[in-house]
């Protein structure tokens, strides 16, 4: 499961080894490419990309509106010690 953490001001934060994990199941779930994810997010498809692929994490507001769409996406994101490595589920 992907691991969120309690922030600053009651804001929710996602470790950076779960933002690809969460912008793949995004995808996945909602049948989008990486260009209609940006534009749903209001970046570039190059931002996506290096999000998906690890090489640079989204500001707080940007992991906040991820969120939102993965609720709304009817996936899972929750916290869970016992797995190795994070995963987005569908509810």
């Amino acid at each position: 499961m992907m691991c969120v953490r309690g922030g600053r001001a009651g804001r929710e934060t996602v470790s950076a080894a779960d933002v690809p994990s969460l912008v793949r199941g995004i995808r996945v779930a909602r049948g989008l490419t990486q260009e209609a994810l940006a534009r749903e997010v209001g970046v570039t498809f190059s931002t996506v990309n290096s999000w998906e692929n690890g090489r640079h994490r989204p500001i707080p507001a940007l992991v906040a509106r991820l969120l939102d769409i993965a609720g709304a996406a009817g996936l899972v994101v929750a916290s869970s010690s016992r797995r190795a490595r994070p995963s987005v589920t569908r509810r």
